[in-house]
Parts: C-alpha cells; structure tokens; sequence
C-alpha cells in the first residue's frame, strides 16, 4: 500500500475510532510515554544528544518528539510546559508529512468548530483537543503535518489549568 494511502487511512481511522488510534503514534502515548519508552520503539533519533526535541526519519516523515524538560514550566509553547508529569516524558509528536495530502480527504465532518488559528503564511491549524490531534492544513488546503499531544482526558495532569495556551 502506497505510503500517502497508510497515512490518510491511519488518520481517518484515528479520528472515527480516538480510542483505539488517536492517543498514541506507533505504541508512543503523549503524557504517559517516556523516553526510553521512544527509543525502544523508534530506535536512535537523527543526533543523540538528549535535547527536548528528538528528530526521527520514518517512513511517514520527519518526526519530532518532544519531552517535558521540567514538571510545570509555565510559559512554554504551545505544549510544552504546564503538564506535572516526571521530565523526559513525551509531550508532543510532529510528522511532517513526507507527501502532503488533501484536508478533505480526511472526511472529517464541521471542520470549521476544529479551527484553532491561522498563522502569517496562512497556515491553518486544525487542533481536536478531544483525541489529542492537530493538523497543519497550508494555503493550498494541504496537510503537510500532523500533531499528536494530550488528549482532553488528560487535562487532570495539567499544573494550571487556567494557564492561556501560548501559540508560536
């Protein structure tokens, strides 16, 4: 099966099916993996030098992976900081996709109450707090990455959960 097909098929079934899918990527759960946990399944990353971004080449893309660098450090990104859960435990995964494809094609209904912002180069994120799934669509209504973070059932492990999500 053609590799954009594997992507588009995980994807949709990640959203229809956010129990099962949504919550991990490859074994990988955010806010419950670690980083032993990351190198077990993924192997070595690109540069080892135990940085809180780890850069993998898979075969769906270039893969970040992103670690707690301190229990509830406030004013970080995105979703980096706020989570009391030990160091070194995933926080987030980006793929860029290696061969972006359609949005529509994910089929997902009301996108529009998914929005979360538009940025300079007109890129729009798409973010389901409910599973943990954020979409990078570009100008050109491409998905060229794709974000697994926590999952709304995860909020109980938030330090502050009236901390404002900083975008960058």
């Amino acid at each position: 099966m053609h590799n954009c097909v594997k992507i588009v098929l995980m994807l949709v079934l990640s959203y229809w099916c956010p129990d099962v899918f949504a919550k991990e990527f490859r074994g990988i759960i955010p806010l419950h993996s670690s980083r032993a946990d990351v190198r077990r399944i993924l192997g070595h990353p690109m540069f080892d030098e135990g940085s809180p971004i780890e850069i993998f080449d898979l075969p769906e893309g270039r893969t970040g992976v992103m670690y707690i660098i301190q229990s509830c450090h406030k004013g970080l990104p995105g979703n980096w900081g706020n989570w009391n859960v030990p160091v070194d435990t995933v926080v987030e995964i980006s793929i860029s996709v290696e061969k972006p494809f359609k949005f529509s094609k994910l089929k997902i209904p009301n996108k529009e109450r998914l929005k979360w912002y538009t940025d300079d180069t007109l890129t729009t994120y798409y973010h389901d707090e409910t599973i943990g799934i954020e979409y990078s669509v570009t100008k050109r209504g491409l998905v060229d990455e794709i974000v697994y973070g926590p999952t709304e059932q995860d909020h109980h492990l938030l330090c502050d959960p009236n901390a404002p999500k900083i975008k960058y």
